[in-house]
């Protein structure tokens, strides 16, 4: 009877342990969970610029059956050349001129193969004005026909635009974009009766320059060269703790 009696208790005590572990154990694995809960939120941000850096390139070619004659006709076109880049204002430290390249063209036969016969040269000079003054480049690049007119095989590249000071504006508009980031946090956060915490995570997202009012986006960013004005946009995902 004492021995039946003693089991019972001990049974009822074991029952009482583990509703109570069970307890505190679900209060534990709630308040982990609670602990663990984050909001994960997109920031954006966005700043206009103006490019203070042109690039153009150009070449012009010369082309004969004689690799000397056609070597001194180059010669011809290079000085009427550095000429009208002298008049335009370009200066010696604005300009790069690059070696002759020499390419050998050959006959093809009735059935369009290439032969063994040399038919003639090609001669080219490629050159690359660079310069601050965008509206001189600018003006150069499309006043640069006039070679065509003087009876010069003349090819002019669109320029490019450039901004040299990206790094520091970089940092500055990632900054913007995560003070974005961490008020949409906080507005998520109060609609659902909670605070941001502590910051979980935080990853740069594309990072993007196109021309002003583009909605074009690339997967692995863009850097706009072909407009003066641009627009400069980051995004950034961050993630915080929500703190009850």
């Amino acid at each position: 009877m004492n021995n039946s009696w003693g089991l019972t208790l001990f049974g009822a005590s074991l029952a009482v342990a583990i509703v109570i572990s069970t307890v505190v154990v679900s209060r534990t694995m709630l308040t982990i969970k609670q602990a663990n809960q984050t909001v994960e939120v997109k920031g954006f941000a966005e700043k206009k610029i103006l490019s203070d850096w042109a690039l153009w390139r150009g070449r012009f070619t010369a082309r004969g059956t004689d690799l000397v004659e056609t070597s001194n006709v180059l010669d011809g076109q290079k000085s009427i050349v550095l000429t009208f880049l002298g008049q335009a204002g370009i200066n010696q430290d604005e300009l790069e001129v690059s070696p002759v390249t020499t390419q050998v063209l050959y006959r093809r036969d009735g059935k369009g193969r290439v032969t063994n016969t040399i038919e003639g040269y090609a001669l080219h000079i490629d050159l690359t004005v660079s310069a601050g003054d965008i509206d001189r480049i600018s003006k150069v690049a499309k006043e640069s026909d006039v070679l065509i007119k003087q009876g010069i095989q003349f090819s002019s590249q669109s320029p490019q635009y450039f901004y040299t000071k990206l790094g520091n504006l970089k940092i500055s508009i990632l900054g913007e974009a995560t003070r974005d980031a961490r008020r949409r946090a906080e507005q998520l956060a109060e609609k659902s009766g909670s605070s941001i915490g502590s910051l979980r995570f935080a990853r740069q997202g594309v990072f993007q320059i196109t021309p002003v009012y583009s909605t074009e986006v690339s997967n692995f960013g863009r850097n706009d060269t072909s407009s003066r004005e641009k627009s400069i946009k980051a995004v950034v995902t961050i993630g915080y703790a929500l703190a009850n």
